[in-house]
């Protein structure tokens, strides 16, 4: 019997602490929203109709004098050089008119339109004419505008606003508590073993020696024996039929 240590899970009851919450009734403050409503000025565009003078283009007719080359009546000695067949179709012109254009004179130009006639190089007429033109011209014209002014206008706004209140909250408190572990320890326990130990024992054990040993055994030899063999001989015989 022989002591030997040997190793052994045990429970084991061991003290530990912990955290616990628990919950409790504390006042606090706080802070809230709260609505309110205040009048504030703001701007506000309003349309205004005003009056403001205003200038424009206006078409006018304009009365202009100018002097000209006098348009006169073709002279009797010149209209034998001109081509006549253009005015066949002129019902008062007259090839043989002696008036030339004389006051009272219905056959000539000016009084007959489609006569002959040609610029005079030495007499001036004055023409007045009208001609279109645009000239400035005042005029009261009627404009909208955007006129800003200050209007009350309510509003609704937050405001912070502190109070107090009884709330539950979760308080940390430290405890004690047991608990069970397994624990290796080391226990002496007294075994059996078999252990080698020397002795001396007379055993029988076949141990291999020479001897000398006589054996008889059979040898072959030769030796002369008579013997009676029979040795064939030719022999005649006579054969009858």
């Amino acid at each position: 019997m022989t002591s030997r240590p040997e190793m052994q899970v045990r429970p084991k009851m061991i003290t530990r602490k912990k955290t616990i919450m628990k919950k409790e009734s504390q006042r606090l403050k706080l802070i809230r929203q709260v609505k309110r409503t205040i009048v504030q000025q703001k701007i506000k565009f309003q349309l205004k109709q005003i009056k403001r003078k205003a200038i424009r283009m206006v078409k006018e007719k304009k009365v202009v004098k100018k002097q000209v080359p006098r348009n006169i009546p073709v002279p009797i000695g010149e209209l034998s050089l001109r081509n006549l067949g253009a005015y066949e179709s002129c019902g008062c012109f007259k090839r043989d008119c002696q008036c030339t254009g004389q006051a009272g004179c219905g056959c000539c130009f000016p009084v007959c339109d489609c006569a002959p006639s040609m610029i005079s190089p030495t007499e001036f007429e004055e023409v007045i004419t009208e001609e279109d033109c645009e000239v400035p011209r005042e005029y009261i014209e009627t404009i909208t505008i955007e006129i800003p002014t200050l209007v009350p206008v309510e509003t609704v706004i937050e405001e912070p606003e502190s109070y107090f209140d009884d709330v539950m909250i979760e308080v940390p408190y430290v405890i004690d508590f047991e608990e069970e572990i397994m624990t290796p320890v080391l226990v002496e326990n007294m075994i059996e073993i078999e252990v080698p130990v020397e002795e001396t024992i007379e055993v029988m054990i076949d141990v291999p020696v020479i001897i000398e040993v006589l054996k008889e055994r059979k040898v072959p030899v030769t030796l002369t024996v008579p013997v009676e063999v029979d040795v064939p001989v030719e022999v005649d015989q006579e054969i009858t039929e």
